[in-house]
């Protein structure tokens, strides 16, 4: 499928890539938000809350859309240019009436992340495991709650989105978190939904989170089929549960293993709706495409009409 995507937001690239269109090629170009020239069709278009070309997702009418990064919310431009696809993927849930042909998708891991087999339970060797930015009140009480556990590991540093410039590889990571139990993910600047969830669960550690039941419930609502991701009112609450259910590795087993299943699950729905709208796109070509390729056949219709009266069409008449 051919994808326009937008330039400077490659974090998720791996993740639409092997994920979302799990098994379906793509030819990608990418496209500068603030230079003109853009290609006029594609079957795919990729960006984030800072597109606001509304005339060319217009003009392009995808099938598909995947908006990512619109963790603030508040702007509902970005549901407007839902209805000019077939299916409208977004990150991030927020208090929007949602239009009939959008799904919510899960944040997803930053490129070059899952490269190791997923360890049990049973095999690993810290409690605890942190890779971030200790950024805010909250994630300092986090840190100071969780420490008491031991066993753990805080690897902390500023924050890039620069993939060439992480302080921590993702390897690395994959490596830290798939040595871990639990990871307590922490508030971001707005938004409880994170990286961090996502890179936790496929590399077989348990999120934590702390947070209002209600926001719990819209942010993680995924279509109605919310993971069983463990939250509490507070961190202090959190860690003191999270100590207890140490001694019990069967459960925690169980609760790695349908967090795992839930993101295969989820994966698996998007990927089917991917393949039914490409299956049903008449090749993938964009309205634009259809068009012109309908002028063609007209104009070969009318010539041959023209050239050979006998055979034309019943009620095409021609003038001999």
């Amino acid at each position: 499928m051919n994808v326009l995507w937008q330039e400077d937001i490659k974090w998720e690239l791996d993740y639409v890539k092997n994920d979302l269109f799990r098994g379906i090629p793509l030819n990608i170009t990418y496209f500068d938000l603030h230079r003109q020239g853009a290609p006029e069709h594609a079957q795919v278009m990729v960006f984030n809350h800072k597109f606001r070309d509304k005339r060319l997702v217009k003009r392009i009418r995808p099938d598909i859309i995947i908006l990512l990064s619109e963790k603030e919310g508040g702007k509902p431009y970005t549901l407007k240019v839902a209805k000019y696809c077939k299916l409208f993927l977004h990150a991030y849930n927020h208090e929007y009436n949602y239009p009939k042909n959008s799904l919510q998708i899960p944040l997803g891991y930053i490129s070059n992340y899952v490269s190791f087999r997923v360890k049990p339970i049973i095999e690993r060797g810290y409690n605890i495991a942190f890779v971030g930015d200790i950024k805010n009140s909250d994630r300092i009480i986090m840190r100071r709650e969780f420490q008491k556990l031991g066993n753990a590991i805080f690897e902390t540093g500023k924050n890039c989105w620069m993939l060439e410039r992480q302080y921590i590889s993702p390897q690395e990571m994959f490596e830290i978190y798939n040595n871990a139990i639990f990871v307590p993910v922490g508030r971001g600047y707005r938004s409880l939904d994170c990286f961090r969830i996502y890179e936790a669960i496929l590399a077989g550690a348990i999120p934590i989170l702390v947070g209002e039941k209600k926001e719990m419930e819209l942010t993680f609502h995924y279509n109605g089929d919310s993971p069983n991701l463990l939250f509490f009112d507070s961190w202090e609450i959190a860690s003191a549960e999270c100590k207890k259910m140490l001694s019990n590795k069967e459960k925690l087993q169980d609760m790695q293993r349908d967090l795992l299943d839930w993101y295969e699950r989820t994966i698996k729905k998007i990927n089917t709706r991917i393949r039914a709208i490409r299956r049903t796109s008449g090749g993938g070509h964009s309205a634009i495409e259809w068009r012109w390729w309908l002028i063609v056949v007209i104009l070969i219709i009318f010539f041959n009409c023209w050239h050979n009266p006998k055979n034309s069409f019943p009620y095409v008449r021609i003038a001999v």
